[in-house]
């Protein structure tokens, strides 16, 4: 028997693997498959074809922007530490 357990509310956006997307209003895990309820009907997909589920954001707001360390989080860390270490590598007198 299979297990209804909601996965998002109403007003989502469905991020298929192939990068098509799906604005749906309900979704839903059904064992291995996603439930994808849309005004024009009810459609499923295996839950491995989906990349991601978000919240629509409601009509006439935008989501607010991320700060810059919150998006690049490491990268940042590693762009510094690997300039410093080029930086220390240039001054090091060279042996030939």
């Amino acid at each position: 028997m299979a297990a209804w357990l909601p996965w998002a509310q109403a007003a989502d956006i469905v991020i298929l693997n192939d990068g098509r997307t799906i604005q749906a209003e309900k979704t839903e895990i059904i064992g291995d498959r996603l439930r994808i309820e849309k005004p024009a009907g009810i459609i499923e997909v295996p839950r491995s074809s989906v990349l991601s589920i978000h919240p629509a954001a409601p009509p006439g707001l935008s989501p607010a922007p991320s700060a810059p360390a919150t998006v690049y989080g490491d990268v940042t860390q590693q762009m510094n530490d690997r300039v410093r270490q080029e930086i220390q590598q240039s001054q090091t007198p060279s042996r030939h």
